[in-house]
């Protein structure tokens, strides 16, 4: 536990929710891993933080304190937490979870664009973890829609486990600002018409 400490802290990013060009609110606080070394999301270490069962439930063991540290301290937090799709291939990922479902009224997750970079049979299946965590009564979004495995074709195989979507202009920057709006506008439809 110390050794995450020492090498890791979380960063609580407002998530926004956009109603229109003029309303908009902060809805919820995204929780964000960090190095300390970097101060940025420590890529090549998260990999191997979540390269098998028992990393990934040492990581978990230390992240899920520091959720219900904030959660006990701020009654009011409501917070979004990022997972790897490959951890949904864990059994650590989903107890350690039902350690915070008493907050789970106040919590998010977010499954992210990333792709699993093993699979095995032997594992949870992303449908088996999206299951548990509603009986668990999480809400789960899906972040970056439109980037890695987070396509329209995904989220519509499986539109039965989403609350909310995220996009972020980020990686699509570079769109001329019509199309950006545009593609802004289609999947605010889509969120819409699912909702």
């Amino acid at each position: 536990m110390n050794d995450m400490n020492n090498r890791f802290y979380l960063v609580y990013q407002p998530i926004i929710k956009y109603i229109d060009r003029e309303k908009h609110f902060i809805n919820d606080y995204e929780v964000l891993l960090r190095s300390k070394q970097t101060h940025q999301f420590p890529v090549s270490e998260f990999d191997e933080l979540i390269s098998s069962e028992e990393k990934n439930a040492q990581f978990l063991t230390w992240y899920v304190q520091k959720i219900e540290e904030a959660m006990s301290v701020y009654p009011d937090l409501h917070l979004s937490l990022n997972f790897h799709p490959e951890q949904w291939h864990y059994e650590a990922t989903l107890i350690l979870l039902k350690q915070l479902s008493n907050f789970s009224r106040r919590i998010i997750i977010d499954s992210t664009e990333h792709s699993p970079h093993r699979c095995s049979t032997t594992h949870l299946t992303f449908n088996h973890a999206m299951t548990e965590l509603n009986q668990m009564g999480y809400k789960v979004s899906f972040d970056d829609v439109s980037t890695g495995i987070n396509s329209m074709s995904f989220l519509l195989k499986n539109i039965e486990y989403i609350y909310r979507i995220k996009f972020s202009i980020i990686h699509f920057k570079s769109l001329n600002p019509i199309t950006l709006n545009l593609f802004i506008d289609s999947w605010a439809h889509f969120a819409d018409d699912y909702h």
